[in-house]
């Protein structure tokens, strides 16, 4: 039985499984990554692959690429003082909490629909005074959704009444508009008409 040997950095190496999937691990190939399946990553370094670590997939931690989130083994890490850290469950959602984003909101469509604000670089969860903000003359109108209700700018942040759940906000460019809601009770309908006006 012949044995096939290989001619690499100067010396003879018979090769081995890797050797098979990946081809051989030349100088050329140096930090060349690759994947047998779905969980194991293999890294070209010294002539041989080898299982690679952390830092060989997901490279150097630098400022440059502060706040990058990046998955290594199904995990997300974070770039953050430098080191890969892992990412916990805000931060994988939203990114790095980073100067730049100071005050600024983030919504978690995954879980809560809660806001949430970035302050001193960690996400918060934001209260509601917080996100809905200031109601001015500026915002009359404005409606903002916190956790599943809504509310509007009149005057003071409120909640929408039944009606206007329905209709939505009776507003000057529909005055004197009619809605008609319709109520099922039993076998008959009720049929009620609304109009806009301003009280």
């Amino acid at each position: 039985k012949s044995t096939v040997y290989v001619c690499l950095n100067s010396k003879w190496i018979k090769p081995v499984r890797n050797d098979s999937l990946f081809g051989f691990c030349t100088a050329a190939r140096t930090g060349e990554l690759a994947t047998a399946d779905s969980i194991y990553t293999y890294v070209c370094k010294n002539y041989q692959w080898s299982t690679a670590t952390k830092n060989d997939v997901l490279g150097s931690c630098t400022k440059s690429n502060a706040g990058t989130i990046s998955t290594y083994n199904g995990t997300k890490y974070i770039c953050k003082d430098s080191t890969w850290s892992t990412a916990n469950t805000y931060e994988a959602h939203f990114g790095f909490c980073t100067a730049d984003k100071e005050n600024s909101f983030a919504l978690d469509t995954t879980f809560s629909f809660s806001p949430y604000v970035c302050r001193n670089g960690s996400w918060k969860t934001a209260t509601k005074d917080e996100y809905l903000g200031t109601c001015g003359s500026a915002n009359q109108g404005e409606t903002k959704v916190y956790v599943h209700t809504t509310y509007v700018c009149d005057s003071v942040w409120r909640t929408f009444s039944s009606v206007e759940t329905k209709f939505g906000l009776c507003t000057d460019a529909i005055q004197d508009s009619i809605a008609k809601l319709t109520l099922f009770d039993g076998r008959d309908s009720v049929h009620s008409n609304y109009v806009c006006q301003e009280i």
